[in-house]
């Protein structure tokens, strides 16, 4: 899992959404930085994987390359939800991967299509304590400040057609 440490104001933030990959994020260009990636997933039928800054731990990049089956449901864990906490990107606990380029962390995670939004839940057994948003991604953490989910969202009519269309190409 990913332990929040810190918050990084937004720079700049880049969506990109195509017919084969749901979605990538990035806000700084990842190949710049001395990256390492937490990949979560079976790999064959689902598969995100996260840059991190491996020198600060700042988040780089999210790309989602394969969604399990997705709902078509609101996420019920959610429903407890607080308003937006603060705005920026987290900075991640990394100190434990060392000099580790891939964390691979097989978790069976699930993916909601709702309302336009798509929320990857990591961890549905811990309530929401927190919450942190950038321009396009709600971020959601438990009382120990982990990540246990994340919503992309405030999309355009265009934007979400696309998703849609690039959810249905993946299952």
């Amino acid at each position: 899992m990913l332990p929040k440490i810190g918050i990084q104001e937004i720079i700049h933030e880049t969506l990109v959404l195509d017919d084969y990959i749901p979605f990538n994020v990035y806000w700084k260009t990842p190949f710049v930085f001395p990256t390492q990636y937490w990949r979560t997933g079976d790999s064959e039928e689902s598969f995100i994987e996260i840059g991190i800054n491996s020198e600060s731990g700042e988040l780089l990049s999210i790309t989602s390359i394969l969604l399990p089956s997705v709902s078509y449901e609101c996420p019920t864990f959610l429903d407890s939800q607080k308003d937006i906490d603060q705005s920026g990107i987290p900075v991640f606990d990394i100190s434990a991967w060392k000099n580790i380029k891939y964390i691979h962390d097989p978790i069976d995670f699930q993916s909601f299509f709702f309302n336009g939004k798509l929320t990857i839940v990591l961890d549905d057994t811990n309530a929401v304590a927190s919450t942190l948003s950038s321009e396009h991604f709600t971020f959601y953490f438990d009382s120990n400040q982990i990540m246990i989910a994340f919503e992309l969202g405030n999309l355009s009519e265009e934007e979400v057609l696309q998703l849609s269309s690039s959810i249905d190409y993946t299952l």
